[in-house]
């Protein structure tokens, strides 16, 4: 998983580096559409996570920003399908768990954000960080 997540890192990295070296750049968005598939086949969770870190900042980059938001991988349909598949598989728990924090429903990505931090996988560490966040977050609020 480390082999794959590195691959998949230093390719988002050149596509922001290019994104801020030439924010006119031909192919951007259909780099990160193969990049958006790639993060889907592989069910790296880490890479999930930097997938949609770095939209965000390519998208901040971008001189005509077209709508990135439909390369985003937070999306209910694609992790109901993948919690039907495999409901305990780390990479469904954390994408259905930001999925739904991105929709506004803390207490559901709460729970599946527990539900990670209750496992062994080694992604329990980051599902407990990101409910430490939460809680500083809505205690800032």
């Amino acid at each position: 998983m480390t082999e794959e997540f590195s691959r998949i890192h230093a390719e988002l990295w050149n596509v922001y580096e290019t994104a801020v070296a030439q924010p006119q750049a031909a192919g951007l968005t259909d780099r990160l559409a193969k990049m958006r598939e790639i993060v889907l086949t592989e069910k790296c969770p880490a890479s999930l996570e930097a997938y949609e870190r770095y939209l965000k900042l390519v998208g901040l980059h971008l001189a005509a920003a077209p709508d990135l938001a439909a390369l985003s991988l937070l999306d209910r349909a694609i992790f109901d399908t993948e919690m039907k598949r495999d409901p305990g598989a780390p990479f469904s728990l954390l994408g259905m768990a930001l999925t739904e924090l991105k929709l506004g429903n803390k207490a559901r990505g709460r729970h599946l954000l527990r539900r990670l931090a209750a496992t062994r996988y080694r992604e329990r560490s980051r599902a407990q960080a990101l409910l430490a966040e939460l809680v500083v977050l809505e205690a800032r609020a």
